[in-house]
């Protein structure tokens, strides 16, 4: 029980990250990239802690973990930039899109065949992302691709790391691939409008809450999912952590009516639905994975 319960806690604390960076884009930074810049600024504590609870080596696999993390450094740029353009709880539903990438990888690199569930799977999915991809006006959100992007090098990422998580420790990958994510993101200091418009943000008292309190809510979340992968099954961590689109979309909802448009949410009744419909299939296509491995 107790895997379950720390995997649900994460998964939670992760769902408070999406909601205060949506908040903190929308209100003071508007920028998708001086978001990842700024954050990045609280992360280097993360390398102290990661190194406290377990082995760090320095080899290629170290090397290419750095790419990786580099990689998805600016694949969370595009992350960042559907938060500025739409609805948290569509990207949050969105976000599980790469299964579906994973899956064609995993086909034309290694020829991994999928079986009859495994399809069923990816059908809900896919239904899943074109449902809550289009609003009330029948308009694509604009965030459909840019968060295709994201899905794209979380697919890559995954394929990678599938194989280099056999020849080095979990801490070690974690360790560089934050190093790689910190660094790549330094470098866009050098450009004098970025430099000037973070340093703003660090001599603001609030913009310094919002960077403290998503940094340890991260950190946490990380530690807290590290632990319970270290003696549990990752398909039955999976299958808890498909549940964040529907968590994320009822702290919305609490948020919304404890302070009127904390976010801007559409929560009409058929929007609720729909964004309802789309969550749990995604609860249930991450379920059927995670029974069927």
């Amino acid at each position: 029980m107790e895997w379950f319960i720390l995997t649900l806690v994460s998964v939670v604390m992760y769902s408070f990250i999406d909601l205060l960076e949506k908040r903190f884009m929308i209100t003071r930074v508007k920028s998708s990239i001086i978001m990842v810049v700024f954050l990045s600024l609280f992360y280097p504590l993360h390398l102290v802690i990661i190194a406290m609870i377990g082995s760090i080596e320095f080899n290629i696999y170290a090397i290419i973990a750095v790419g990786i993390g580099s990689m998805m450094s600016f694949a969370y740029i595009l992350f960042m930039r559907s938060l500025l353009i739409e609805e948290l709880s569509r990207i949050t539903i969105l976000a599980y899109i790469h299964p579906i990438l994973v899956a064609i990888l995993a086909y034309i690199i290694f020829k991994e065949e999928l079986n009859v569930l495994d399809y069923l799977a990816l059908a809900l999915l896919l239904g899943s992302s074109s449902l809550i991809s289009y609003r009330k006006d029948l308009r694509i959100s604009r965030a459909l691709i840019p968060m295709l992007g994201l899905n794209l090098a979380m697919s890559v990422e995954y394929i990678i790391m599938k194989y280099i998580l056999l020849l080095i420790p979990y801490t070690s990958y974690l360790f560089w691939f934050t190093f790689g994510l910190i660094v790549s993101r330094i470098f866009l200091l050098f450009n004098r409008d970025i430099k000037k418009r973070t340093l703003s943000l660090l001599t603001n008292k609030n913009s310094l809450y919002y960077g403290i309190t998503i940094s340890i809510l991260f950190l946490i979340s990380n530690i807290l999912i590290v632990y319970v992968t270290s003696f549990k099954e990752v398909s039955l961590i999976a299958s808890i952590i498909a549940s964040q689109p529907l968590i994320t979309l009822t702290l919305i909802y609490i948020v919304n009516n404890v302070k009127y448009n904390f976010i801007d949410e559409d929560l009409s009744y058929t929007s609720l639905i729909q964004k309802i419909i789309s969550a749990i299939m995604v609860v249930i296509s991450l379920y059927i994975f995670a029974s069927n491995d």
